[in-house]
């Protein structure tokens, strides 16, 4: 509960104290502003990009509340609100139950870690106030798996099927990235728990549905000119496989964005990485198959990225990020293989790694260039 209460915290203040718009933000913001409904789902001016259903939130909340920033930024902050609850059950439901989160509690401590790592990272908090759908694809890529895990524990039961179609279907309306989510779900359950026939039918009914979405929206905005350079850096198509430092720096991202972003810091890649794959063998050790079905998005996004289709950064892959803190998580929290003694250490460890990320993220700027005259002018709203 303490988790939650100061993952709530960190994401009121700077909301209630109403940063101006960045201007990325802006630009988006300008979109909701001047188009109607049916005009959110043509491809948007101003090189965004966002899925239909996250612009028609806006838009109704713009409209109910008025063209402002707690508007623009109110579903960010739902979702980065509930993000660490969410993270912490499907943890819970993962990682190896091998101590108590808490007292009375059932809960393995390496999902009271992954909670905490989730209400404390910078970046996490940074777009929990800011009006772009990023921690919103964190907390679709949870509500996705959580739906996956229950078809992979109970493959014959046709309710869980159909709630995983369901899920699949709002998550590609609500998030770009979801896709690879979907994907990796669909990877796993045909290598662990077989059902042709209900595999066949969400396949059918996932890709229609992102069909329907890519060509018309999502494909235009993301090859222009413009948006194909900004992002050419952060692809590793095969000719720079012969490059290990440049595919490097590239992938190093995945893992270690979704812990730190603060001005004058470095991300500890190595140690973050080394943390992702101890938690990724502790998981295997416990269970083969839902190891499969956490690791398989992040091996469909490698895939993508080196067919130069989506980009690693850790915005874009904060979608990511919820596998990212399970893992590290489960690699904190060392019960399991240790005595007490050893334990102790491992959980001052874990204590420290926490609280060294809580205090990036309280002193993380969340506040931008002052805008706020520019993006009241075009939001049509007198300067102050």
């Amino acid at each position: 509960m303490l988790v939650l209460v100061l993952g709530a915290l960190y994401r009121l203040e700077p909301f209630f104290r109403n940063p101006s718009l960045i201007a990325d933000d802006a630009m988006l913001a300008l979109n909701v502003a001047t188009r109607s409904f049916g005009e959110l789902l043509r491809p948007l001016s101003l090189e965004q990009t966002a899925p239909p259903a996250f612009l028609w939130i806006l838009k109704t909340l713009t409209l109910l509340l008025g063209m402002n920033e707690f508007a623009l930024r109110a579903l960010p902050l739902v979702a980065g609100l509930v993000l660490p609850y969410a993270v912490w059950r499907l943890a819970s439901r993962v990682l190896p139950k091998s101590r108590p989160a808490g007292p009375g509690s059932a809960g393995p401590g390496g999902a009271l870690l992954a909670a905490a790592l989730t209400a404390s990272s910078p970046i996490i908090l940074l777009y929990s106030i800011t009006a772009k759908p990023y921690v919103v694809d964190a907390l679709v890529t949870v509500i996705v798996l959580h739906c996956a895990l229950t078809v992979l524990e109970h493959p014959d039961e046709g309710g869980g099927w159909w709630r995983l179609m369901a899920a699949g279907v709002g998550a590609l309306l609500l998030s770009t990235p979801a896709v690879f989510v979907l994907a990796g779900a669909v990877f796993a359950l045909a290598l662990c728990r077989p059902r042709w026939a209900w595999l066949v039918v969400a396949a059918g009914v996932w890709g229609a549905v992102f069909a329907a979405i890519y060509f018309p929206i999502t494909r235009p905005e993301s090859a222009t000119p413009y948006m194909r350079s900004f992002w050419a850096a952060r692809f590793i198509p095969p000719s720079t496989w012969s490059d290990p430092g440049t595919v490097w720096n590239v992938v190093k991202r995945l893992p270690a964005g979704a812990f730190l972003l603060a001005r004058g810091t470095s991300e500890p890649t190595l140690l973050l990485w080394a943390l992702g794959a101890l938690g990724v063998w502790r998981l295997v050790r416990h269970r083969r198959d839902v190891a499969l079905l956490m690791v398989a998005p992040i091996g469909v996004i490698l895939v993508a990225a080196s067919l130069s289709l989506y980009p690693i950064s850790p915005r874009v892959d904060l979608f990511a990020a919820p596998i990212m803190v399970l893992f590290v998580g489960g690699a904190l929290d060392w019960t399991e293989d240790f005595g007490r003694r050893a334990n102790a250490g491992a959980w001052t460890l874990a204590v420290v790694f926490v609280a060294g990320l809580a205090w990036l993220g309280v002193r993380t700027d969340v506040c931008a260039p002052r805008l706020r005259p520019i993006t009241r002018a075009a939001l049509g709203e007198p300067a102050v």
